[in-house]
């Protein structure tokens, strides 16, 4: 559980965001925290996360220092350890601004890290405002729908019938084969990739054009 309530700010964005990563919803305190959380929600490679998750100790801060993500790994490996990072989300405008400010929590992160075979790092700006981004807010919207079992079957069979294909031909071949109109299709494949029944390059624009992944419907 978190160490630190968020409080209500009216300076900044706060909220919950609602994830399959905990056994809840997992409060943010900037648009920042909330990106970073969209993309850790749809990395196969991250097991769970908590927000808030540790006090670390630092000489002289009587309060110690929070940072505001824990994410826990899949082990790449059978019996492996699984990766831990403990994670702060800053813009790299305020990195600069507060250099001073920050070094003496972060290197106390850095051990505090260390000593549990974790590891310390800083996620900013540039590395969640990426294309992935963009394409997961798109599809954020479609992860509320639920899949047309239907429509799914008559998509997922024109998958699995062989080839690569982009979406756009995808969708031509499944109406093609089933009558079914084009609009109703196109919103159920967005849901499948949405839902991750279909898989594809997360990181390259997304439209009709895009390659599905092969072998990666479920």
């Amino acid at each position: 559980m978190p160490v630190r309530k968020i409080p209500r700010n009216h300076l900044k964005v706060t909220g919950a965001f609602a994830t399959t990563k905990a056994d809840r919803s997992v409060a943010f305190e900037s648009l920042l925290e909330r990106e970073y959380m969209l993309l850790l929600e749809f990395d196969d490679r991250v097991a769970s996360i908590e927000e808030q998750p540790v006090r670390v100790p630092v000489p002289g801060v009587p309060q110690g220092y929070v940072p505001d993500v824990l994410v826990r790994h899949h082990p790449i490996a059978p019996g492996a350890a699984p990766e831990v990072l403990l994670v702060e989300v800053k813009h790299t405008s305020d990195l600069a601004k507060n250099e001073e400010k920050y070094k003496a929590k972060f290197e106390a992160a850095e051990r505090y890290a260390a000593e549990r075979n974790w590891r310390f790092v800083i996620v900013t700006e540039k590395d969640i405002r990426t294309p992935r981004l963009s394409n997961l807010f798109y599809l954020k919207g479609y992860r509320r729908n639920p899949i047309h079992e239907r429509h799914a079957q008559v998509i997922k069979d024109c998958l699995r019938a062989g080839g690569d294909k982009t979406i756009g031909e995808l969708l031509n071949k499944a109406c093609s084969v089933s009558g079914e109109e084009p609009l109703a299709l196109t919103s159920t494949a967005w849901t499948l990739i949405a839902h991750k029944h279909i898989k594809v390059d997360l990181d390259a624009p997304l439209n009709l054009a895009t390659k599905v992944v092969r072998g990666a419907c479920k």
